[in-house]
């Protein structure tokens, strides 16, 4: 099992902050020396919430975008996904029906909930979403994605990423209510965080 003190590596990880105050309990918890897991790939290294943002903790993530890109440079998994589509789109509305639960756990603590489930589960949904999207290409099912704004807002994509932290930030702080479902109203401005992330 990895050890480490949050106070001790946090000046080396730029990019490991806590969400909220909840997170600055469990960082706390974990410098008292009791075991916090957040992710799923935490739980296989047994490595502590500290380094929570670092790149290899969402190693899950990185995997699922190159197994898409691998998968799809296959013409059998091409062909397989034509002759199953339909049931390959209801995989991805099962999965977008798996946000419900993630936002109820949110409502209980929002920072160990995104922490332990909800990035992982962004990814998996974001990948059968690519899948989807790969399989459709040339149908009307996404003539949605030809709207000139939204192809304006895709070429800005990675400026908004890189700048949606302020941006979120600034809501919150702008609203006045700390990153926690207190009221109905926080419900959107969590659920636009996770998305966001």
């Amino acid at each position: 099992m990895v050890r480490c003190n949050p106070r001790a590596v946090l000046p080396h990880f730029p990019f490991c902050h806590p969400v909220s105050s909840k997170a600055n309990v469990a960082a706390n918890v974990s410098a008292r020396g009791r075991r916090v897991d957040h992710l799923p790939v935490s739980r296989l290294f047994r490595v502590r919430r500290c380094l929570y943002d670092v790149c290899a903790r969402r190693l899950d993530g990185l995997a699922e975008g190159e197994i898409v890109a691998i998968l799809w440079r296959d013409d059998r998994f091409r062909d397989w996904l034509r002759r199953n589509f339909a049931g390959w789109t209801k995989a991805v509305r099962i999965l977008a029906f798996g946000f419900i639960p993630l936002v109820v756990g949110m409502a209980n603590d929002v920072a160990s909930t995104t922490a332990a489930w909800g990035h992982t589960y962004l990814a998996l949904l974001y990948s059968a979403l690519l899948i989807y999207i790969l399989g459709s290409l040339g149908s009307e099912n996404l003539k949605y994605l030809r709207n000139e704004k939204l192809q304006k807002l895709g070429r800005i994509s990675y400026t908004l990423y890189l700048v949606h932290p302020l941006i979120l930030s600034a809501i919150y702080i702008g609203v006045r209510q700390p990153e926690a479902l207190h009221s109905f109203g926080a419900v959107p401005l969590s659920a636009l965080r996770l998305c966001c992330r």
